[in-house]
């Protein structure tokens, strides 16, 4: 019987992988090896440094904090769509107080790297923590402080397939509780570089 991957081995595997690289995966065992993955259940996806000034505009140390999310009420300046579930929305908040509320975090990542939508200002950056949030009510985390995984098979409202958590060990439950395989966390820097070679939403 073949052994399955121990965290000595994959940490081993994480020191090989060219930090250049943006699309390592690495596979999720059984659920049988929750325990021995709980700490490191994905690649992490990380831009270069040469490759992150579209993501300055969340990076402003006297944040205010994010705004409310209106379920039903906020429509989104990047897909022009209403709000329907707060588990999946992001937010900016303008240096001015101005509150942009998006029903996908993948519309916010393609609105930063300027896709499309009216000009985005600076601004503070936010994802909603799917584990903390309801369909009505979203709990708001900085881009920087979540961890956000993606998948194709997530279903989000603009199909991106990303989804955010307020730490890492609630993603790592979520992704378990679903059998998924090849699921990737991606940093702030690197969701707006990857959008920047083709962007998350499949079609605007």
């Amino acid at each position: 019987m073949t052994k399955g991957p121990t965290r000595g081995s994959l940490l081993a595997l994480e020191r090989e992988i060219d930090p250049g690289r943006r699309r390592a995966i690495t596979r999720l065992g059984s659920l049988a090896l929750w325990a021995a993955l709980s700490t490191l259940p994905f690649a992490r996806v990380r831009a270069r440094p040469d490759n992150v000034t579209a993501a300055d505009a969340a990076r402003h140390d006297d944040a205010p904090g994010p705004g409310p999310v209106q379920v039903g009420v906020d429509r989104c300046p990047y897909c022009s769509m209403s709000v329907i579930d707060a588990r999946f929305a992001a937010q900016q908040v303008t240096v001015g107080g101005r509150v942009n509320v998006y029903d996908a975090i993948e519309c916010l990542v393609d609105h930063v790297a300027g896709h499309a939508g009216p000009a985005l200002s600076t601004g503070w950056c936010y994802v909603a923590d799917h584990a903390a949030s309801t369909r009505d009510a979203a709990r708001l985390v900085s881009v920087h402080a979540a961890t956000v995984i993606h998948h194709p098979r997530l279903r989000t409202p603009m199909g991106g397939g990303l989804i955010g958590f307020g730490d890492a060990d609630a993603a790592a439950a979520f992704v378990a509780e679903r059998g998924l395989r090849g699921v990737q966390a991606w940093d702030w820097d690197a969701l707006v570089a990857r959008s920047g070679e083709q962007p998350w939403v499949p079609a605007l």
